[in-house]
């Protein structure tokens, strides 16, 4: 059973000004729903739906309108609770991405590889290395030519949009926000 679920993304976005990502309107917000959307889709993709979400973020005004980090908390339908954490203003590191599933009977991470917790410890998991846009195309080829649904297709995606907007709400609001929303 999935106890908790973790997923970083840090990342040092400095865009010139009058740059489109600069503009809460022209993005839709900032990091969160920028990069941050990403790691909520994949959130959901271990955990299930999403229940409630709770957020708190960081605003820099002379560097974009939006948020420049953010902390979401959701609680899914399971039981089981999950993190983003999403920064764009991480100074002098490199992009940083990581996750970690946490469950009754082990966990499995992934920074600089992936590993699993094992009887003898954690043990690092060879996993090829690929191009995730090349794979992505190479997904959505198949399946128009095979006339199949995409992994993440649109009602997916609008789900993952909704927890991104109860997200701002709880941010704007301070409330803890249910799903879906009204």
């Amino acid at each position: 059973k999935l106890l908790c679920i973790r997923i970083d993304h840090n990342q040092n976005v400095i865009m010139p000004e009058g740059h489109w990502i600069r503009s809460r309107q022209r993005l839709g917000g900032g990091v969160l729903i920028g990069s941050g959307i990403h790691r909520v889709d994949l959130l959901r993709w271990f955990g299930g739906e999403v229940k409630k979400v709770a957020n708190f973020w960081v605003k820099q005004p002379e560097r974009m309108e939006g948020e420049i980090a953010v902390v979401m908390n959701a609680l899914f339908e399971s039981g089981c609770i999950g993190e983003v954490t999403a920064l764009w203003a991480v100074r002098k590191a490199p992009w940083y991405e990581g996750v970690w599933v946490y469950g009754t009977s082990g966990s499995v991470y992934r920074i600089n590889g992936l590993f699993w917790d094992s009887p003898d410890g954690y043990v690092k998991v060879d996993v090829p290395e690929a191009d995730s846009f090349t794979e992505e195309l190479r997904h959505f080829g198949h399946c128009i030519i095979n006339g199949q649904k995409p992994l993440t297709n649109g009602e997916e995606a609008k789900r993952s949009l909704e927890v991104v907007l109860a997200a701002y709400r709880s941010a704007e609001t301070g409330q803890v926000v249910e799903l879906p929303m009204q």
